[in-house]
């Protein structure tokens, strides 16, 4: 934690007081790399897009200003072309903000439960009691 003026870095926030309102944005140390899982590696795409996912989660579940939010846009964007991952930015951004925003407004579940686990059982051929069984069951 860095303290200092009307601005605080907090964790991976970057907090400022600017007339009397609490701003938000990403804090990102100098030292921070650009390097992420490459897209021509042959993890599954689910593990490339891991990053990008947590970045859009956090933009979305913390109230940044606008210029905050191109700025951190604008990072993703530029992650996603150096390490060559084929992934639409604003398309992500916007489907994780429509549905944190659909969640709020309604108490219907988005996905439905989980079913229970069905539990087979091998039953031997007994001719007609079989078929009558399979019938009733």
């Amino acid at each position: 934690m860095e303290n200092g003026g009307l601005d605080i870095n907090f964790l991976d926030l970057h907090i400022t007081i600017k007339n009397g309102h609490h701003e938000f944005g990403k804090f990102r140390k100098t030292t921070s790399s650009d390097i992420l899982i490459p897209g021509n590696s042959f993890c599954p795409k689910s593990h490339k897009f891991a990053a990008f996912n947590a970045m859009a989660h956090r933009l979305a579940s913390i109230s940044v200003t606008f210029d905050n939010a191109r700025k951190e846009i604008a990072i993703m964007k530029h992650l996603a072309s150096v390490n060559k991952v084929e992934i639409n930015i604003d398309h992500m951004i916007h489907k994780k903000v429509t549905r944190d925003c659909l969640d709020q407004t309604t108490s219907i579940p988005r996905e439905p439960p989980f079913l229970k686990k069905l539990r087979w059982l091998k039953l031997p051929y007994l001719g007609r009691l079989s078929y009558t069984t399979s019938m009733s069951i």
